[in-house]
């Protein structure tokens, strides 16, 4: 699964991820340029910190 979206998007995500401490999660490739990030993250179940967490803020990059 691949999470991209701007520095800041990416590391408030990686925040809201720590904050939970719920998930494990393993880093499993990253690609950067200058304005966005993406991470691919294995496994799936991190989906749902994600849908929760676009709809919290209203953004749709990080899906």
């Amino acid at each position: 699964m691949v999470i991209c979206g701007s520095w800041s998007e990416i590391a408030n995500f990686l925040a809201l991820i720590q904050m939970t401490n719920t998930v494990s999660f393993k880093l499993v490739d990253v690609s950067m340029s200058s304005q966005h990030i993406c991470f691919n993250f294995c496994p799936f179940y991190i989906l749902t910190y994600m849908v929760s967490y676009a709809h919290k803020h209203n953004n749709s990059t990080l899906l």
